[in-house]
Formats: C-alpha cells, sequence, structure tokens
C-alpha cells in the first residue's frame, strides 16, 4: 500500500515524557476517508541527528504500541532521559534533530511520517 509522505515537525520540551500519536488514512475509492489497518504491520520510530540514529523504538521492541480496532493509531513515548539525549547532541550548524515514523507491511518499508524536532525547555531536574 502506497501512502504519501507527511511532514509533521514537532516542538519537544526536554526533560518530560513525551507520546506521539499519529493515526493513518487513506481514501476508498468513493472517495471517503478509512482508516488503514496496521494489524499485521511493523513500525519503527527514529530520530537523528543528520545521518546518525539518536533513538530508535519499534513494535518489534515493544517500544511502539498499535492501538484501536478499525481505527488504528501508532503510538510511541519518550522517557525525559531520551528527550536530554536529543537535545545534548552536537548538531552541525543548520542541521536539527528529525524524526521518522516507517511503517513495514507485507515486505514493502515505507517511511509516511517525518520531520524537524523543535528542542524546547529543559532546565528542570529529572528525579
Amino acid at each position: 500500500m502506497a501512502y504519501k509522505k507527511a511532514n509533521i515537525p514537532f516542538d519537544l520540551w526536554v526533560g518530560n515524557h513525551v507520546t506521539i500519536v499519529r493515526g493513518f488514512k487513506t481514501t476508498d475509492t468513493n472517495g471517503a476517508q478509512i482508516p488503514i489497518d496496521l494489524s499485521a504491520a511493523v513500525v519503527y520510530f527514529t530520530v537523528f541527528n543528520g545521518d546518525t540514529k539518536l533513538i530508535e523504538k519499534s513494535t518489534t521492541a515493544g517500544s511502539v504500541t498499535i492501538t484501536g480496532t478499525g481505527n488504528y493509531q501508532v503510538s510511541v513515548t519518550l522517557t525525559p532521559a531520551e528527550t536530554r539525549t536529543i537535545a545534548a547532541a552536537i548538531y552541525d550548524e543548520g542541521v536539527s534533530p528529525t524524526h521518522e515514523i516507517e511503517i513495514r507491511i507485507d515486505g514493502i518499508q515505507q517511511t509516511w511520517v517525518y520531520g524537524k524536532i523543535r528542542l524546547l525547555g529543559g532546565q528542570n531536574v529529572d528525579t
């Protein structure tokens, strides 16, 4: 199944838990928007610094979940320590951290969501 890539940047408050939830729909032959069945999908959520992988989570590792019946959603949570790992990376001038959500169904691997991450805050103390 081909899915049009979506550029979805997001703000990340460093030192906090953040849960990212995404639902995916396609257009049927009648032009109606319908949810995509992700029950057989393997999903990867990855954060990069340029070409360097900083964080990788997946359904196979149990760190990404697919929820719903008939209206499937992908959910991933970053811990405060993971948000600090992203913020602590040294970025080349003009480079921001980026993320992608890759969906693998029936041997086909496609990035469906990608975008920049804007780092905010981060002065709080973890406990």
